[in-house]
């Protein structure tokens, strides 16, 4: 039996498997219905090229249609919600060190961007242009040292 070809319009049975049963059933799912070994690309299909978007924090697909109107705010439900045995607090200290490398390196990043706005070093001519005017204008304090 060859794979067959999984359509769009499968997506919706694919995802309920994985929202419910997790990503394990999901592949198993996957590969006894279809006869596609490798699951893992087929959520990466419906998470690039179709309605849903996935959430990382709750392991799940969401409609982007229904999360569409819900706005840019956490209901309050949401913000209360205690997690449950998937959503616990990661306990491998592998996991927590990426986390944390993580979050330092979309935190320096965020610095970078915000100096690159003010801030241009050209190594070839080994010099550095400082818009003294904007960085004032946004509420900087210039200190020469």
């Amino acid at each position: 039996m060859g794979a067959a070809v999984i359509k769009s319009n499968d997506f919706p049975e694919i995802v309920q498997v994985y929202n419910n049963e997790g990503r394990k059933a999901a592949y198993r799912f996957i590969r006894d219905t279809y006869g596609v070994k490798n699951g893992c690309s087929v959520i990466h299909r419906i998470q690039a090229h179709s309605d849903y978007i996935y959430d990382e924090g709750q392991d799940k697909f969401v409609d982007r249609r229904d999360s569409a109107g819900d706005g840019a705010f956490l209901s309050l439900d949401e913000l209360c919600r205690k997690p449950d045995g998937h959503q616990a607090i990661v306990r491998n200290s592998e996991s927590r060190q990426h986390m944390i490398e993580r979050l330092i390196h979309e935190l320096m990043s965020d610095r970078l961007l915000e100096l690159g706005k003010y801030i241009i070093i050209d190594q070839t001519e080994r010099t550095v242009v400082i818009d003294r005017s904007s960085l004032i204008a946004s509420g900087y304090t210039i200190i020469n040292h």
